[in-house]
C-alpha cells in the first residue's frame, strides 16, 4: 500500500485505475478508513473511465495515529458544550489539516485537479479542501454532511452516544464483531439494511485495523474544533452536489438542506430511506449522481 511521507507524517492511500484518467478522490468518514469504500462504487467508477483515490485520513487506517493524545469521555463531553456555547475547541489538528492533507498527495501524484467526495466527516474534509484550493478541485460531493452548526447537525441522541461514549475495545473478538455489525446496521436505517455480506466485510476492515477510539475521538475533536463552519461554506464556489438521506440517524437531512442553502448553486438530491451508510443497493443510484455530476464539470 502506498504511503506519502511528509511533515512527520504517513499519509496512506490505494489508487485504482489508469493513473492518466480524470481522478475521483473519496474521502471517508469518522474512524473509518479508505478501505471501507464499497468494491462495487469503486468499480463503477473505473467502468466510467476515471481513477479512484482512497486516502486513509490521519488516525485512521494505515495513517499516522497521534498516539500522545489521547482524549477522555469529559474530554468530549466539553468539546459538545463548547459547541453548543460557540466557544474554542482545542484539538491535535483540525479539519483543516486534514484537507491540506489531500492537497499534498494531488501535489505528489502530480494530479493537477481532481473530483472529491466525501462521505460524513469525510464531506466535511472536502468541504474545506474546496474552500482552501478551489484550484485543486473540479466538483465537489458533500454526501450525509454537515456545516458544523450543532443546531442542524444533532441527530438521534442514542446514536451519538454511542459513537461518543462506548467503549470499543471491551469484550471478546466475537463481541466485538456483533458490536460492529449492529452500529452499521443502525446507521443504514430499516429501508436500506446492509446484507450479511456487506456486515461480514465492514466488521472484517474493522476489526483488522483494530478499534481505535482513541483515533476516533481525535478526530472528533477535530471536527469541533473547525467549528460552525456556515460562512465558509457560503464562500465555496466549485461546482457541488449535495446528497442526504431523509432518514439519517446521525447527521439528520436537516444538516445535508442547510448545506445545500449555503454552497452557492449547489444541487441537491435527497434519497429517500436512505440512512448514514452507503449500501450495496444505493450503489447505482449514488454512482449515476456522482459521474454525471463529475462530467459536467470536468477535470
Amino acid at each position: 500500500m502506498p504511503v506519502l511521507h511528509y511533515n512527520h507524517i504517513d499519509y496512506a492511500y490505494r489508487q485504482y485505475g489508469d493513473q492518466d484518467a480524470p481522478a475521483i478522490v473519496l474521502v471517508m468518514g469518522l474512524g473509518m478508513s479508505g478501505a471501507l469504500w464499497p468494491e462495487s462504487w469503486i468499480r463503477e467508477f473505473l467502468a466510467q473511465g476515471f481513477q479512484v483515490i482512497c486516502p486513509d485520513n490521519r488516525d485512521s487506517g494505515q495513517s499516522t495515529r497521534f498516539e500522545a493524545v489521547r482524549p477522555k469521555e469529559k474530554d468530549l463531553a466539553r468539546a459538545v458544550l463548547a459547541s453548543i456555547l460557540h466557544r474554542p475547541v482545542m484539538s491535535q489538528y483540525a479539519l483543516e489539516d486534514m484537507a491540506f492533507d489531500i492537497e499534498r498527495l494531488l501535489d505528489s501524484l502530480n494530479i493537477r485537479r481532481a473530483h472529491v467526495l466525501g462521505i460524513s466527516m469525510g464531506g466535511m474534509i472536502a468541504q474545506a479542501l474546496a474552500l482552501q484550493c478551489p484550484n485543486r478541485v473540479a466538483s465537489l460531493t458533500s454526501m450525509s454532511s454537515a456545516s458544523g452548526n450543532i443546531v442542524t447537525g444533532f441527530g438521534n441522541p442514542m446514536v451519538i452516544s454511542g459513537l461518543l461514549f462506548t467503549r470499543s475495545d471491551e469484550g471478546t473478538l466475537e463481541e466485538k464483531r456483533t458490536r460492529v455489525k449492529r452500529y452499521f446496521t443502525r446507521l443504514a436505517g430499516r429501508a436500506y439494511e446492509p446484507n450479511d455480506k456487506e456486515l461480514d466485510r465492514v466488521a472484517d476492515i474493522v476489526l483488522s485495523e483494530g478499534l481505535d477510539q482513541n483515533a476516533q475521538r481525535r478526530q472528533l475533536l477535530a471536527i469541533f474544533a473547525s467549528g460552525d463552519r456556515r460562512a465558509q461554506l457560503r464562500q465555496i464556489r466549485v461546482p457541488t452536489l449535495v446528497i442526504h438521506g431523509d432518514k439519517d440517524p446521525l447527521l439528520p437531512v436537516r444538516a445535508g438542506r442547510e448545506c445545500n442553502a449555503l454552497i452557492k448553486d449547489s444541487v441537491y438530491h435527497e434519497i429517500k430511506g436512505m440512512g448514514h451508510v452507503m449500501t450495496h443497493a444505493l450503489i447505482p443510484t449514488l454512482a449515476k449522481l456522482v459521474t454525471e455530476h463529475c462530467r459536467r464539470h470536468p477535470a
